[in-house]
C-alpha cells in the first residue's frame, strides 16, 4: 500500500471511529421561528391583517418544511420558500380575517419539518375584533318587569374615541317576536315586544352595520353584534275547577289541556282527596306552552275533591266528576 492509500485508510478508520463515540455526526436542519405568538393587534370585523414570519435554519442541512392544519378557515398561511439552505433564512406569509363574534380570537397552524427533533412547529397568533361602538356585553330583555303587555328597552351606543359613528342601521334580530330600531345621534337602539308574542328561543343577538370614519378619515360599514337575552313571560298554570273523568285501561283518568311549559312528566303532588287515591301529573304536548293535566286513579270511586301542589307551590282544588257507569270490559283503548 502506498503512503497515500495508507493515509487514505488512517483517515477513513479514524473519522469511523469517531462517528462510534460521537464526533462526526451526521448533518441536520435546525429550525428557529421568531416572533412567536404573533399579535396581529386590533382590525376591523371582516378587515385582512397580514404579517410575515422569520424562519431560520440553524443547521448543517437542507431545511424543508409543509403545512399542515390549521385552527380556523380564517387563516390562510403560505411558505416562501418550502426549502431553506443551511445558514439561510425564509419565511411564513400569514393572512388573518378578523372574525365579527368574539372580541379576542386566537388561534394556530401547524408546520411540518424535517428536523428530527422538531418534527412539528405549532405556529400561534392572536387577534382583536375592533368597536366602532361602547355597546354592552350583552342586553337583558326582562318580560316579566313591566306590568304591561309590551316591554321596551333602550339602549345608548356611544362612540369609541377617535371614531365618528355617521350611521346605524339595524341588519336582523335573531330572537323571534323582537323588534330593534336605532335613532340618533345621539345613538340609540330600542328594543320592542309584545309579552304574548315572545315564545322562544330566548337567546339571540341583534345585528347593526355602522357607517363610521376612522382615525384616518376613512369612511368604512362595520358590522356590529351584541347578544340578546330574553326572560319570557311566566304564564301562571291554569287549572280547570271542574274535570270529568273516564274509563281508560281499567283507571279511572281525568284529562285536561292547560296552559304550562313541561319538558317532561312531571309528577303533581296530592295533598288530599276525598274519595279514592289519586294520582297527578302534567304531560307535555306538542303544542308551545302547553301541557296536558292527567288525574287517574286504580279505585272504583265516585265524585272526588282533589287538592293538588303546582310546581310553583300554589295550592288548587279541583272537582272529579265520576260517572256512573260499570267499567266496560274487553277495554282495547290505549292510553295518550
Amino acid at each position: 500500500m502506498t503512503g497515500g492509500g495508507e493515509r487514505q485508510a488512517r483517515g477513513w478508520w479514524a473519522c469511523l471511529a469517531a462517528a462510534v463515540i460521537g464526533g462526526c455526526a451526521p448533518a441536520r436542519p435546525v429550525i428557529e421561528v421568531l416572533s412567536c405568538p404573533y399579535d396581529f393587534g386590533e382590525g376591523w370585523p371582516g378587515e385582512v391583517r397580514e404579517a410575515t414570519l422569520r424562519v431560520y435554519n440553524r443547521g448543517d442541512a437542507p431545511l424543508e418544511l409543509g403545512l399542515g392544519q390549521k385552527s380556523c378557515s380564517c387563516l390562510a398561511a403560505e411558505l416562501r420558500p418550502d426549502r431553506i439552505a443551511p445558514g439561510d433564512e425564509g419565511a411564513i406569509h400569514l393572512r388573518v380575517r378578523v372574525p365579527f363574534g368574539r372580541a379576542q380570537t386566537s388561534g394556530w397552524v401547524v408546520l411540518h419539518t424535517n428536523d428530527p427533533d422538531r418534527r412539528e412547529v405549532t405556529l400561534r397568533f392572536v387577534v382583536r375584533r375592533r368597536s366602532a361602538v361602547q355597546s354592552p356585553k350583552k342586553i337583558v330583555l326582562d318580560a316579566n318587569a313591566v306590568d304591561t303587555h309590551t316591554v321596551r328597552l333602550s339602549v345608548p351606543l356611544y362612540p369609541v374615541e377617535g371614531v365618528t359613528v355617521r350611521g346605524v342601521r339595524v341588519e336582523n334580530c335573531t330572537v323571534l317576536g323582537v323588534d330593534a330600531t336605532v335613532s340618533g345621534p345621539p345613538w340609540m337602539l330600542h328594543l320592542e315586544a309584545k309579552a304574548a308574542r315572545l315564545v322562544g328561543p330566548p337567546t339571540g343577538q341583534v345585528e347593526l352595520v355602522l357607517n363610521v370614519i376612522d382615525e384616518g378619515g376613512t369612511s368604512r360599514p362595520v358590522p356590529a353584534q351584541i347578544p340578546l337575552i330574553v326572560k319570557l313571560p311566566e304564564r301562571r298554570l291554569a287549572v280547570p275547577s271542574v274535570v270529568v273523568a273516564v274509563w281508560k285501561n281499567g283507571q279511572l283518568v281525568a284529562e285536561q289541556p292547560v296552559p304550562a311549559h313541561v319538558e317532561r312528566r312531571t309528577v303533581l303532588e296530592v295533598v288530599h282527596a276525598s274519595s279514592g287515591k289519586w294520582h297527578a301529573e302534567l304531560v307535555p304536548l306538542h303544542t308551545t306552552g302547553a301541557a296536558l293535566l292527567r288525574l287517574s286513579t286504580d279505585e272504583r270511586v265516585g265524585d272526588a275533591r282533589v287538592e293538588l301542589v303546582l310546581p310553583d307551590g300554589k295550592k288548587v282544588r279541583i272537582r272529579v266528576l265520576v260517572p256512573h257507569l260499570e267499567e266496560p270490559s274487553g277495554q282495547t283503548n290505549q292510553e295518550v
